[in-house]
């Protein structure tokens, strides 16, 4: 074999693996994409209206994910994209600008030069949802294949959402489903144990949701019971509890029933301002066998909590599952 041909065939591999990589849905704070199985969120920062989350391997970075809602009446799309051309170091623009579904205004700049190397980036703008968002791919890349990845894989499948509809969190490993009206306040991502805090920013009403696993060594150190007793994860401290009610319960997940059990609580200021803001909450926790996980979640409210609200939300908990790239 010659050398040109080997090389043929080299690539050839190459890119038949890269095909077969193993693809997982990452989603924060409205927006969702594709991103290798290896990769994960290093860092997070900011909230709904604006933040960023830096993704990567093991290693190092491999791209930062900007975001910033913005009043879609006031916004003008074609001056924004003309500043960013301005701010922005000089880089060829990209052929084939990704365009993912619901952006209209898109920028593709490859290779501009920095005082850290050259780096490639993206910014699109979603009007439906007023979201401006932002992709810079880390210097320290191989901008050949980030910039075919990001290109080719992960900017097609960007989706955003709009504010106050119900959409999903997933990361390291967990899937949530956050209800209408409600967004991420809080979170807690630790090995094995998932958590995040959805608040409602008018009525402040708060969702704690939690995925624990492997379930047999979590309950091998503390009874369902205790896990359910002890649900709520970002205690607030001036506030004493005190448990109403426990009771065993089912609740469907994925197409199966599982049994778990069910508290009420109700927390309360120490006296003399005891009824002072007062709150009560129902917590949900079943185990499931089948993906050896622990599922718990927490509602409350200053008037009556909704155990059905909770039940609905840990109905749609599970582990994440991937697939090949370019599949949704």
């Amino acid at each position: 074999m010659s050398h040109e041909s080997r090389i043929t065939v080299e690539r050839s591999v190459v890119l038949v693996e890269r095909n077969e990589q193993k693809w997982v849905p990452f989603a924060w704070m409205g927006l969702e994409l594709p991103i290798r199985e290896e990769w994960r969120p290093l860092k997070f920062s900011g909230g709904w209206c604006k933040g960023a989350v830096i993704v990567g391997n093991g290693d190092a970075p491999c791209f930062r994910l900007a975001w910033e809602r913005v009043d879609t009446e006031r916004f003008r799309a074609d001056r924004w994209l003309s500043q960013c051309r301005k701010r922005r170091p000089l880089g060829g623009v990209g052929k084939g600008i990704p365009r993912p579904v619901g952006f209209e205004e898109a920028l593709w700049e490859q290779g501009a030069t920095t005082p850290t190397g050259s780096r490639s980036s993206w910014s699109g703008y979603h009007p439906e949802s007023g979201a401006v968002v932002e992709v810079v791919i880390d210097p320290e890349s191989e901008h050949g294949e980030a910039d075919a990845l990001m290109a080719g894989h992960v900017l097609p499948g960007l989706r955003a959402v709009l504010a106050g509809r119900s959409h999903r969190i997933a990361a390291f490993g967990a899937s949530f489903q956050a209800p209408e009206g409600l967004q991420i306040a809080r979170w807690r991502f630790l090995l094995g144990d998932a958590v995040v805090q959805l608040e409602r920013p008018v009525t402040g009403e708060q969702l704690t949701l939690r995925q624990v696993y492997p379930a047999t060594l979590a309950v091998s150190r503390r009874s369902l019971t205790e896990w359910v007793s002890g649900a709520r994860i970002f205690p607030d401290r001036r506030r004493t509890s005190v448990i109403e009610a426990m009771a065993p319960c089912q609740v469907e997940v994925g197409g199966r029933l599982l049994n778990g059990c069910c508290r009420s609580v109700r927390r309360a200021y120490a006296f003399p301002l005891g009824r002072l803001r007062a709150v009560r909450g129902w917590a949900v926790g079943v185990l499931d066998p089948e993906a050896d996980r622990l599922y718990l979640a927490e509602h409350e409210a200053r008037g009556e909590p909704s155990r059905a609200l909770a039940e609905a939300a840990l109905s749609r908990m599970g582990p994440i599952t991937g697939g090949t790239a370019g599949s949704r």
